[in-house]
């Protein structure tokens, strides 16, 4: 029972005090007694008992125990539609009434039929209705809301705006445009201007049904309201086309603050940065170029907008070069003339910070042809390092840790821009003393998987092609950050995926990991897609490891009758073959059931802009600030070596 319920019982029971003396004679008493009736006589705990049950019966069923959790309050860069109001702004979370007020009313009538119909019963029938209670009690403290009352599991106010976003993503709209699209072009247009931005989306929700209004309105409102802001939501418009609810005590106005706190400018920022990456890829290149070459040409011409997004944001951009080798088979020059792409933030005046923390992200792209746009696989990426740049230039630079940004080139043909960065820092001596790859953001909600060194341990791929990886150091840095990295992205609502689990993440962290350089990989997924992704992990590695047990040279020579051999060497290669192909197929068979979990979504037609949530990648970019705010302030003690090799 919660605690307003206990101490509203014990003021009633306060009320039947008995008063020694206080109602003359013992006689009068007793013919009082005998004429009044027999069920309000307070003689003893029972009768003090059916009392309190009595005036209990009368108070409305769980109106003390009913609560709400407080509304959200708007986060950085996401003000109150109009504060002026004083309204919410937030949705709330959902709650059952507990099971306790309920059933009270119904065992407190119970007690008094019988003690009406039986007087001489009653002392009996209240030690039934005590020991009811008791056991009522119990199995409301100790059985979840939801399976008592029907009641949906508690939703947290960060799910609940997913999902709200994710409806919102769904509404078509007359023309090309979805919802999502109409409110992020308001936030374009009206900026920071709270009373255009009410307007406008007054206008938008105006042209809703209203049955889907009262959808949106039970995903912002807590399960006990729902009905209610449906039945509002339903009535005809107060004042007609022209009348604006949301500058009065309007219902919608609750769902048009959650809508202006998803759909902010800094979304709609997100959604432009992405969508000119991604034209960038798109353009026409010369009729009659081989793979190769075409691929080369929309990888610098992605290059190019995306320096000019990062000296737009950040300033002065560093063009790196390096030698891509290995190219030839791909159709191209090997080796080939290449680039990264370098941000060093303004640090503060003084000494040198002691510790340098690189915020990495790979802007090529791999899969035009199949239909990709590279949108998650990384525009996402690039997006949210240019979020984290605009942020970090407006601020005044603190002591602490130097922050780089690096996008790196040829991620996707073998960590080659990642790997030559490396070579390069450690001949200059300037290695970062912490890594953060960022690579697949916009997707799954407030959710994420985190992959440090000691998943790469792990690897297939150790000492094997195609990366020939050697095992990773996993150092007290890279732990120390990753339980940093989870605290800060806690506090601002999000979860690991699959907490526990040594996912492998294929990004430019495994160059940096490989080379002992402290390095987390992360990537906004959503928990169901981390598990698929798991699952598709487990089954390639078990592939590797059936395919790398087939002499394929002997087995093909085999096949064509160039080769003679026993039969029960026959027999093992046969098996072998056998294994690897189950393998194979298994492998197969689960990248078909799961088409857009991350290791299936990119590289091919599923990865499109329209599958990334800009106000996901905001949420999330948001959270990785903070993340680099808290190292900047933080006080370096001594330089750190060049690289952490102390031993997991």
């Amino acid at each position: 029972m919660p605690s307003a319920s206990i101490e509203h019982s014990r003021g009633v029971a306060g009320c039947f005090e008995r008063r020694n003396g206080s109602l003359g004679s013992r006689s009068s008493r007793h013919a009082r007694e005998q004429d009044a009736p027999r069920l309000l006589r307070i003689r003893n705990a029972s009768g003090l008992f059916t009392a309190c049950v009595l005036l209990a019966s009368a108070l409305p069923a769980g109106s003390a125990s009913r609560r709400e959790q407080p509304p959200v309050a708007p986060g950085p860069h996401r003000d109150a539609l109009i504060p002026a109001t004083g309204a919410s702004a937030g949705p709330h979370s959902a709650r059952g009434a507990p099971l306790l007020p309920q059933a009270l009313p119904s065992i407190s009538n119970g007690v008094i039929a019988l003690c009406v119909a039986q007087p001489r019963h009653c002392a009996a029938a209240v030690t039934a209705g005590m020991l009811v209670l008791g056991v009522t009690g119990l199995a409301a403290a100790t059985w979840p809301a939801s399976r008592m009352t029907g009641a949906v599991s508690p939703v947290s106010p960060v799910q609940r705006l997913d999902r709200l976003e994710e409806e919102i993503e769904r509404i078509e709209l007359h023309g090309p445009d979805n919802a999502g699209t109409a409110l992020l072009q308001i936030a374009r247009d009206c900026g920071g201007e709270p009373q255009c931005r009410a307007e406008r989306i007054n206008a938008l929700l105006e042209t809703l049904p209203q049955a889907t209004i009262a959808h949106l309105q039970e995903l912002v409102a807590p399960i006990g309201e729902a009905s209610a802001s449906a039945q509002a939501a339903m009535a005809p418009w107060p004042g007609g086309a022209d009348a604006t609810p949301l500058l009065g005590d309007s219902p919608l106005l609750a769902l048009a603050e959650a809508l202006a706190m998803i759909y902010t400018p800094e979304a709609a920022a997100f959604q432009d940065d992405m969508e000119t990456i991604v034209a960038s890829t798109s353009s026409d290149t010369a009729a009659g170029a081989s793979p190769g070459q075409r691929w080369i040409e929309a990888n610098s011409r992605r290059q190019q907008v995306i320096a000019g997004l990062l000296q737009r944001d950040a300033g002065h951009v560093e063009w790196l070069p390096y030698a891509a080798r290995g190219l030839g088979p791909l159709g191209m020059e090997d080796p080939s003339p290449a680039f990264n792409l370098r941000i060093r933030m303004p640090p503060a005046p003084g000494t040198a910070p002691a510790r340098r923390l690189l915020l990495v992200a790979h802007g090529d792209m791999i899969g035009l042809s199949r239909g990709s746009h590279g949108a998650y696989d990384n525009a996402s990426g690039v997006a949210t390092l240019l979020h984290v740049a605009r942020q970090l230039a407006a601020e005044a630079p603190l002591a602490g840790t130097q922050v780089d940004l690096l996008v790196t080139s040829n991620e996707e043909l073998g960590l080659l821009g990642a790997n030559a960065y490396i070579t390069q820092c450690r001949e200059c001596d300037d290695c970062p003393t912490m890594v953060i790859n960022i690579d697949l953001v916009g997707r799954g909600g407030h959710s994420y998987v985190l992959s440090g060194s000691e998943a790469l341990a792990a690897s297939p791929y150790l000492g094997r092609a195609p990366m020939f990886l050697q095992a990773p150091t996993t150092s007290d840095t890279e732990r120390r950050e990753a339980l940093a990295f989870e605290r800060h992205f806690a506090a601002n609502g999000f979860t690991r995926a699959v907490p526990g689990t040594a996912l492998l993440m294929t990004s430019d962290n495994v160059a940096f990991q490989n080379a002992s350089i402290p390095c987390i990989g992360i990537a906004q997924v959503s928990a169901v897609d981390a598990e698929a992704w798991v699952r598709l992990d487990t089954a390639r590695m078990d592939w590797l490891a059936c395919d790398v047990q087939v002499d394929w040279s002997r087995h093909e020579a085999l096949r064509n009758g160039q080769l003679q051999l026993p039969a029960d060497e026959v027999a093992e290669l046969e098996r072998r073959y056998h294994a690897a192909d189950q393998a194979w197929q298994r492998l197969q068979a689960l990248r078909a059931d799961h088409p857009l979990a991350p290791p299936v979504l990119v590289h091919g037609a599923n990865d499109r802009l329209h599958r990334v949530s800009a106000p996901m990648g905001v949420a999330f970019a948001d959270a990785l600030l903070d993340v680099v705010r808290h190292r900047r302030r933080d006080t370096p003690t001594r330089p750190p070596a060049a690289t952490d090799t102390s031993h997991a």
